[in-house]
C-alpha cells in the first residue's frame, strides 16, 4: 500500500540544514499495523508529516527518494491533488489531542467539516444532514455516550482520553486505507491509554484500515504492531515483524530499548537500564552511524561509514556494521573494523 523508498528531508534553519531524514526505506501493506519507534527527535513525526505533506514547501527540501501510495509518487502531486489523498485515502491522528482541536467550534462541527470536505467513499459527495447523522455515528463507534449531545459541545467540555476519541472519529469518519496516529497515547493516563489502544485495534478489525502508529513506548508496539521500525539518527536501523523485533533484536540501540522497559518479571532491586548519552545533532550528523558514539559495541568503521542494511530473515532486517563483519569481511580485511 504504501513504501518510502530511500526518503531524504531537510529543513533549512538559521543554523543550518537539518538532515532529518537520511535514507528512510519502510513498507507497508493492506491491513497492516506498523509501529516506528524511537526517541524524541530521531525523525518519527516528520515522516508521517512527510507522507501527509503537511510541511510548506518553503521551510522543507526534498532531496532524494519517493513516497509510493497504490502505485502513485505522493511528491510528485499538487496541493490540490494533495488535498483529494489526505482524509479520503490516508488520514492522521496529531500528537497532541489538547490542541489539536478548535476550542471555537462544537466537536459535532470539527467532525461534520472534515466529512463534508473530504466527501464519502471514492469521494462521492455528501449532504450536510448525511454528514451529520455521520459525524453521530463515529462518535458513538468511539464510545462516547449520548453523542447527540456530544456533538453540540465544546472540547473543553471533554477530558483528555474523550478529546483522543473525538480526533480518532474525525480521522475515520471517512473510512481511510491508511491511517497515521503520531504518538496517540501521549499524556494520557494508563487506563485511557489502554483504552485508546483497544478501540483503535477494533476499528482497525471492522474496517481493515492499515494504521502507523508512532511512538517511544515499546508498551504500545507489544499491544498492537505486526511490524516495528526503530529509527534513529534520521534512518531505520531495524524492520521486522513484532515477535522478531522483541525475541530476535539485532541492532544495539533495539537492544538498549528493551533492556530500558520495566518488566514485572524482574527482581525488584534490578535497575532498569538506560542508553548513555543523546541523539546526534541533526545539522551536522555523523558521516558513520549515528549510534556509533552511544554504542558498546562501536569499532572504528562504525565511525567512519553508514553501514549498509543487512537481512537478518524473510522480513527482518537491520543496519549495523556487525553483520557486515560476520558475512560479507574478508578475514585480511578485519583490521578496520577494530572496535573503536
Amino acid at each position: 500500500m504504501l513504501t518510502l523508498k530511500d526518503l531524504r528531508v531537510s529543513f533549512h534553519t538559521y543554523a543550518g540544514e537539518v538532515e532529518a531524514l537520511r535514507g528512510v526505506n519502510l513498507h507497508v501493506d493492506e491491513g497492516d499495523v506498523l509501529a516506528v519507534v524511537g526517541e524524541s527527535g530521531c525523525g518519527k513525526t516528520v515522516t508521517a508529516q512527510s507522507v501527509m505533506q503537511l510541511y510548506p514547501r518553503e521551510v522543507i527540501d526534498y532531496k532524494s527518494g519517493e513516497i509510493i501510495y497504490k502505485g502513485q509518487n505522493l511528491l510528485a502531486l499538487s496541493e490540490k491533488e494533495m488535498q483529494r489523498v489526505r482524509g479520503r485515502d490516508i488520514s492522521m491522528i496529531f500528537q497532541d489531542p489538547m490542541t489539536s482541536l478548535n476550542p471555537t467550534v462544537t466537536v459535532g462541527k470539527q467532525i461534520t467539516e472534515a466529512i463534508l470536505k473530504s466527501g464519502g467513499k471514492n469521494g462521492a459527495r455528501v449532504d450536510k444532514a448525511r454528514a451529520e447523522a455521520r459525524a453521530v455515528e463515529m462518535l458513538r463507534n468511539v464510545g462516547l455516550a449520548d453523542p447527540e449531545t456530544r456533538m453540540k459541545q465544546y472540547p473543553h467540555s471533554f477530558s483528555g482520553g474523550m478529546r483522543q476519541r473525538v480526533m480518532i472519529a474525525i480521522a475515520m469518519s471517512c473510512m481511510p486505507e491508511l491511517l497515521i496516529a503520531d504518538e496517540p497515547t501521549t499524556a494520557l493516563d494508563v487506563t485511557v491509554q489502554a483504552q485508546i489502544l483497544d478501540l483503535m485495534k477494533q476499528l482497525q478489525a471492522q474496517s481493515g484500515t492499515a494504521i502507523i502508529i508512532i511512538t517511544h513506548n515499546m508498551g504500545v508496539v507489544a499491544n498492537i504492531a505486526k511490524n516495528v521500525a526503530i529509527m534513529y539518527g534520521g534512518i531505520v536501523v531495524e524492520h521486522g515483524t513484532a515477535s522478531d523485533v522483541f525475541y530476535r533484536p539485532r541492532h544495539p540501540y533495539t537492544w538498549g530499548l528493551l533492556k530500558s522497559i520495566f518488566r514485572l518479571n524482574k527482581p525488584k532491586d534490578e535497575p532498569l537500564t538506560p542508553i548513555d548519552g543523546a541523539p546526534p545533532e541533526l545539522i551536522n550528523p555523523p558521516p558513520g552511524c549515528p549510534f556509533a558514539e552511544r554504542c558498546e559495541y562501536a569499532m572504528n568503521i562504525c565511525l567512519r561509514g553508514m553501514p549498509g542494511e543487512f537481512s537478518q530473515g524473510e522480513r527482518h532486517s537491520c543496519r549495523c556494521w556487525l553483520y557486515d563483519r560476520a558475512s560479507l569481511v574478508k578475514p585480511a580485511e578485519w583490521e578496520e573494523y577494530r572496535y573503536a
